[in-house]
């Protein structure tokens, strides 16, 4: 009788089991999808096309809103999810207009926040999502979970977990297909390979700067070799009250071999970005008096074996906020910047002088693409081109009142977030055809 209870009990539980398991969320799996060999673009923000696909996510929310009304959940999140769908175009008025079709939730978990960035390398994309983990203090939202998944949403699995994030960034990348995630955790660097086999390559530091792949037009292409390292610095330690700077270092992504780049005494490189082959960064300098000059802005291209031989001085004024041109048709563009009066100048990257592109009222560079800059204006969005010196200003926000603390951009689209009252969170993300004579925005999803 013993024996034929324990059995019941056995099956009992296994029942039990098998229907709670039916309770949990369901994994969302979609028809069809981009073919392996497509092209991505957009790599980064919270917009990537791969083929005729389009992911991205339809609004935003801040991690520290997350609480018991707004959760985490797998399941519960619609609004700030992953979406997919198909890129078509129909006849508007006689026009070939650009459309979305098949908009459809993929992901139930919160890509669109202030940590987003999406991935796609080969046939997965990576994300990262506010962790619903707890500690003492409650759900650590401040976290990040990073998740792939397949390109129709099944196969949904943790990739990787941070233990803390203060101050933090990250970015993905792809060599010789195999795929990285590099991050910064506000202390050390980290190195996880697509196996999810973590390196932990420096600690203690101070500032970073991690490549990104944003297009891949082929799998089997790699980077360029500056892209293919972390740039981090460690402070030296101070003798008495007097610092001594810190130590520039590169870590060679795959081997993770690490090679110091500048240590020079008293001199502290704070790092910018990584742009157009080029290291931005502000260091001070010490001369043979024992005295040391300003902060200045400089750049490195890091091809030769003598750090200073392949810098240029852009500024000598730490305060100025530069963005790199990049290269467009095999031309670097320079640099530009915001006045005191709220222009944007140009100065090209052999340090000869530019030209006012903007004449006022602007308060924030966005980016430079395909031989255009994206900026803020009296609280909308403009491009203007690089390469036209006839160019006037576009708007491309239309009427709406934007967020303008993330932008996004393609080939063909530029997104953004922007009040949208029919929302829970009041942001919706938009997107502007390019290419269009109007620039009309349109709501994604």
């Amino acid at each position: 009788m013993k024996k034929f209870l324990s059995a019941a009990l056995v099956l009992c539980l296994i029942v039990v089991g098998v229907a709670f398991a039916g309770c949990g969320p369901k994994e969302i799996v979609l028809q069809g999808g981009p073919a392996y060999e497509d092209q991505i673009y957009g790599n980064g923000g919270f917009a990537v096309t791969k083929g005729d696909y389009l992911y991205f996510t339809d609004a935003y929310v801040s991690s520290s809103s997350l609480g018991s009304s707004i959760t985490n959940e797998q399941g519960t999140v619609t609004e700030t999810g992953l979406y997919r769908a198909e890129m078509d175009t129909e006849l508007v008025s006689d026009v070939e207009t650009p459309v979305l079709k098949n908009v459809q939730l993929m992901v139930s978990k919160v890509v669109g926040f202030e940590n987003m960035g999406l991935y796609i390398f080969k046939d997965k994309i990576y994300f990262p999502s506010p962790t619903t983990e707890s500690d003492s203090s409650g759900v650590r939202y401040d976290l990040l979970t990073f998740y792939r998944c397949n390109l129709d949403g099944s196969n949904l699995e943790v990739f990787y977990q941070t233990e803390s994030f203060s101050d933090g960034e990250f970015s993905m990348t792809m060599i010789d297909e195999q795929v990285y995630l590099l991050i910064y955790d506000g202390n050390q660097i980290i190195i996880v390979d697509e196996n999810g086999s973590e390196n932990v390559v420096a600690s203690n530091v101070t500032g970073a700067v991690l490549p990104s792949r944003t297009t891949i037009v082929s799998n089997s292409e790699n980077p360029s070799s500056i892209e293919c390292s972390v740039y981090y610095t460690v402070d030296k330690e101070s003798q008495g009250s007097i610092s001594m700077g810190n130590i520039l270092y590169r870590a060679d992504i795959v081997s993770k071999n690490v090679t110091e780049l500048l240590n020079e005494d008293r001199v502290a490189v704070t790092l910018s970005s990584l742009e157009g082959g080029r290291l931005f960064y502000t260091r001070n300098e010490l001369f043979a008096n024992g005295t040391i000059s300003d902060y200045n802005i400089y750049s490195n291209s890091l091809d030769g074996s003598n750090f200073h031989a392949s810098e240029i001085k852009h500024f000598d004024d730490e305060t100025i906020s530069v963005v790199p041109l990049g290269i467009y048709e095999g031309k670097n563009l320079g640099v530009a910047y915001v006045s005191g009066d709220g222009k944007i100048i140009i100065k090209n990257l052999d340090n000869s002088a530019g030209n006012a592109l903007v004449s006022s009222s602007v308060t924030k560079i966005i980016c430079s693409r395909n031989g255009y800059l994206y900026y803020v204006s009296s609280s909308a969005i403009y491009r203007i081109s690089l390469t036209d010196a006839d160019a006037t200003s576009e708007k491309i926000s239309g009427t709406l009142t934007i967020k303008s603390d993330y932008f996004d951009i393609d080939e063909d689209f530029f997104y953004f977030f922007a009040e949208d009252s029919s929302k829970t969170n009041k942001i919706s993300c938009y997107r502007v055809d390019l290419d269009s004579s109007d620039k009309i925005p349109v709501k994604m999803a």
